[in-house]
């Protein structure tokens, strides 16, 4: 895996770049702010994303690591099937390389099967979807 910002590598589908999208939680609440995507870098898919959230100005912000496979849709935002309370749970984050090791704890917090398992379900970022007018509710 790589982080896409490091620039040596390309998302197969430059749409499935969500860096600078919200993500919310089921109930629409903020949950944080893509900054990053760790990428396979043999399919030159998205496989985690990077997500910051608190903080002032940048400051104290913490980082979690999400895995797609738990993203429901994308359109203005990134739509996650977990609560927020679970996304925040787990800190994560940095951009430095990742390997397997670093990111397995990460899929077993959020209950999915990880991108290199055989018997996992196939996943890919879903495709964007038209815009919704539905507003986001504040972070807590």
């Amino acid at each position: 895996m790589a982080w896409i910002a490091d620039g040596d590598h390309l998302l197969a589908h430059p749409a499935d770049d969500v860096r600078g999208l919200a993500v919310v939680d089921p109930s629409g609440y903020r949950v944080g702010e893509v900054i990053e995507l760790a990428i396979d870098t043999d399919e030159r898919r998205a496989r985690l994303l990077t997500v910051a959230s608190g903080g002032f100005l940048g400051l104290a912000a913490s980082e979690q690591w999400i895995p797609v496979e738990v993203v429901t849709r994308v359109d203005d935002r990134v739509h996650v099937d977990r609560h927020h309370g679970t996304v925040r749970a787990i800190q994560h984050g940095g951009s430095h390389p990742v390997a397997r090791s670093d990111v397995a704890a990460v899929y077993e917090h959020f209950g999915v099967q990880p991108f290199w398992t055989v018997d996992r379900a196939p996943s890919y970022f879903h495709t964007r979807q038209q815009a919704t007018s539905a507003p986001v509710r504040a972070e807590h």
